[in-house]
């Protein structure tokens, strides 16, 4: 069986920013699919498209699958990109110790993660371990080598590692939980935008 969901988004960003006002507008439309084939696979996908009146239009994909493999052991893996704007002040701000950078670029991501989740105890204990690698463009970073300070984009990065959690259920409404997260990061490639 299969669930479909679809939507339309409008978003209205405005402000004053340094004595100035601003504003842009975002909208487009968003669509989200389940499946489920026989009782272990489970599938997951969907996207965005997106119109910004400063930024063009986009298409913004994401899917996922999980398959029990045992009763309470569960596999999972999911990939997608992503897309975040500069704020209005990253791009506008006129301070007298920072300054917005009008040519900044959208961030620019592509997910990837599969885990393993193990379910015990009638589901009152849940540990899981996820290995991730997000790779990012035009990534926005705060500068403050410059005066004034501003925000520009990093070209090209990456960041992969491994994260752990766990639950346990110790009563109906208690719960405890804990999680590491180990990251590595690198600048694969930069050039200055301002």
């Amino acid at each position: 069986g299969g669930a479909f969901v679809f939507g339309y988004r409008y978003e209205r960003q405005a402000g004053n920013i340094s004595n100035m006002n601003v504003n842009r507008t975002d909208n487009g439309g968003f669509f989200h699919e389940q499946y489920s084939i026989g009782r272990r696979l489970f599938l997951t996908g969907g996207g965005r498209i997106e119109n910004s009146s400063f930024f063009g239009s986009r298409f913004v994909p994401r899917g996922s699958a999980t398959f029990q493999l045992f009763h309470g052991t569960f596999l999972r893996a999911s990939a997608g990109r992503g897309y975040t704007e500069p704020s209005l002040l990253e791009n506008f701000a006129h301070e007298s110790y920072y300054v917005g950078n009008p040519n900044l670029k959208p961030e620019k991501t592509a997910m990837f993660d599969a885990g393993v989740v193990q379910e015990l105890f009638g589901r009152r204990l849940r540990v899981e371990a996820t290995y991730f690698r997000n790779a990012f463009q035009d990534l926005i970073v705060f500068d403050s080598s410059t005066f004034p300070s501003t925000w520009s984009n990093i070209d090209r990065s990456w960041a992969r590692g491994l994260e752990t959690s766990g639950t346990v259920r110790l009563w109906k409404f208690v719960q405890l939980s804990a999680n590491y997260t180990r990251m590595y990061t690198r600048i694969t490639s930069t050039v200055s935008t301002n």
